[in-house]
């Protein structure tokens, strides 16, 4: 919706500020259209993020400051250059690109809302939008949405947001973000107060997890799903777990778990369980350790185990 929006104004240049997955979002959908862009990463970024916004065409800068001062920093270029931002002079078209989310969900469950939607949470722009979608999906009778509740998914080391719902308070505090959740590491989230009355107004709520808990997630979801997800998506299963366990969602409710990154491109923060064994390559050897790979617990045992819990 940015880069639609820019060539309408007829421009050839935008930039964002990214945590992660915007950056690499911008840089794709830039190089398709023709344009230039301009991606300004925070300190604690993952390098695969940054080589592949490169490998798309976009000129990339790492700012040394956090996303919240990167942002502000940002907000300063667009005035004094009179570029384009995806996420900040273009915020409202980019922002309506995220409400095609509810459009989806919707749709793929053969236009049946679901009970529940669990959304990880960062500037807030994905669960505030979801919320909008799926009220005007109801406007237009295309689907009977009002039952659905919205809960968002934060860590423990930036959950401004969960906080402030989990509190019942109406304004959404600053924090320094300390996580390995890094495209969720937003302290001071622009949307903060949609999201708050999105999830209030739908009777959901929120929750966090600490890191531990996240990469946990992204274990049990790819053992038993087969989809490798970010960080972002272990939080929103980590939390998910936690709602299941205080009782929030009925047996027979669908609960919908929004996983918003590739989990290929934060391998490097990922710690293993354990490193696989070097045998020589010898068919004793092989089949010795193929005996002891098979005497040993799998992932899938472990998340079954767990799920049972």
């Amino acid at each position: 919706m940015s880069v639609a929006r820019l060539l309408e104004r007829g421009k050839s240049e935008i930039g964002c500020v990214s945590t992660g997955n915007v950056g690499t979002a911008v840089a794709s959908l830039a190089a398709k259209a023709g344009a230039d862009a301009y991606v300004f990463y925070p300190n604690r970024l993952e390098a695969t993020k940054a080589r592949a916004c490169m490998a798309l065409g976009a000129k990339v800068v790492q700012v040394e400051g956090n996303y919240d001062e990167a942002n502000r920093r940002c907000r300063e270029v667009a005035e004094a250059t009179g570029m384009d931002f995806a996420n900040i002079t273009l915020r409202p078209f980019y922002a309506e690109g995220a409400k095609t989310a509810a459009f989806e969900i919707v749709e793929q469950l053969d236009w049946r809302s679901p009970e529940h939607i669990v959304s990880p949470a960062a500037g807030g722009t994905l669960s505030s939008r979801v919320h909008k979608g799926l009220t005007e999906l109801q406007l237009l009778g295309l689907a009977e949405t009002d039952a659905t509740r919205i809960h968002i998914a934060q860590p423990s080391g930036c959950n401004p947001i969960a906080s402030a719902i989990l509190a019942e308070e109406a304004e959404v505090h600053p924090v320094t973000p300390e996580t390995a959740a890094h495209s969720l590491a937003i302290g001071a989230p622009g949307d903060g107060y949609l999201v708050i009355d999105a999830v209030l107004t739908r009777g959901g709520t929120g929750g966090f997890a600490s890191d531990p808990e996240i990469f946990a997630g992204i274990d049990l979801l790819a053992a038993t799903e087969g989809l490798l997800t970010e960080p972002a998506g272990g939080t929103t299963v980590a939390v998910l777990e936690k709602l299941a366990a205080a009782g929030r969602f009925a047996p027979d409710d669908t609960v919908v778990a929004m996983i918003t990154g590739n989990g290929l491109k934060t391998l490097d923060d990922h710690p293993p369980k354990e490193w696989p064994a070097k045998i020589d390559c010898e068919l004793d050897a092989m089949l010795e350790a193929l005996g002891e790979l098979k005497r040993a617990p799998t992932l899938m045992q472990d998340a079954r185990e767990q799920l049972q819990r």
